[in-house]
């Protein structure tokens, strides 16, 4: 059996439409939590930077 044939007996995937209002709420729910985090404790990533001297100079 040539590749061709495989080919073109294989049954072909129905496309799906993507739900991108869904998509797009789901990653703003999983990213909201992460930015409070951050911005709470952005005192104290900041003074660990300062103290570590990593600050890039």
């Amino acid at each position: 059996m040539s590749w061709r044939a495989l080919c073109r007996n294989r049954p072909r995937k129905r496309h799906t439409s993507i739900s991108w209002n869904l998509l797009m709420a789901a990653a703003t729910l999983a990213i909201v939590p992460i930015v409070a985090l951050y911005i709470f404790a952005q005192r104290w990533f900041v003074r660990g930077i300062v103290i570590s001297g990593f600050g890039g100079r």
